[in-house]
């Protein structure tokens, strides 16, 4: 099987493909064919911008530069409290990273949403939750995330909201699902289901 997570706009495809054993992570788009990436030290391949840099979903967070195949932890947070890990999900064209961190302690309350940028390392956006973590981000640095039952997005500069509160409508009340993720562009349009 095969499996592809992520297409930027120079063509670069990469997911991972399994022999039903095996899962092995991919860059589908390679010239001399599909591409084993697993000789990098990269698992789960999430994302990748135009400067075919790709970020990794596995613990802990890494990015490869695919034009020179060098690969960077990306580490955990400053504490306290301690991290056990990091996890990306997105990556955009400056190189940050939206994912998530996870404490060391606490398996009912483990996760939050966090943001990688050079320089500064992971700043963290929420509380900690079951299932906390930060799913996008543009380019300006604004991240959609899940906070326990709920969407938010942190504008940067301006600050963090529950998408829900955002939508107006005449009529009724719009309910955001969190179960599915939720996409922000350029020009903090948020795409989400609701």
């Amino acid at each position: 099987t095969s499996f592809a997570t992520a297409v930027n706009n120079l063509g670069d495809v990469i997911g991972f493909s399994s022999n039903g054993t095996y899962r092995y992570p991919v860059l589908f788009s390679a010239p001399g064919g599909v591409q084993d990436l697993s000789a990098s030290g990269i698992f789960d391949p999430a994302d990748i911008n135009d400067q075919r840099v790709l970020v990794d979903h596995s613990f802990t967070s890494k990015r490869l530069d695919l034009n020179t195949m060098v690969v960077e932890d990306l580490g955990v947070p400053d504490g306290p409290p301690s991290y056990l890990a990091s996890t990306g999900a997105d990556i955009n064209a400056l190189g940050q990273v939206s994912g998530l961190a996870i404490y060391a302690c606490c398996p009912s309350c483990d996760r939050v949403a966090a943001r990688y940028t050079d320089g500064i390392g992971w700043e963290v956006f929420s509380g900690c939750g079951p299932s906390n973590g930060a799913s996008d981000l543009n380019d300006f640095g604004d991240v959609v995330m899940r906070v326990n039952v709920g969407l938010y997005v942190r504008f940067e500069g301006l600050g963090t909201y529950r998408i829900e509160d955002l939508i107006v409508t005449e009529v009724g009340h719009w309910y955001v699902y969190y179960g599915y993720g939720a996409t922000i562009n350029n020009a903090r349009q948020i795409a989400v289901p609701a």
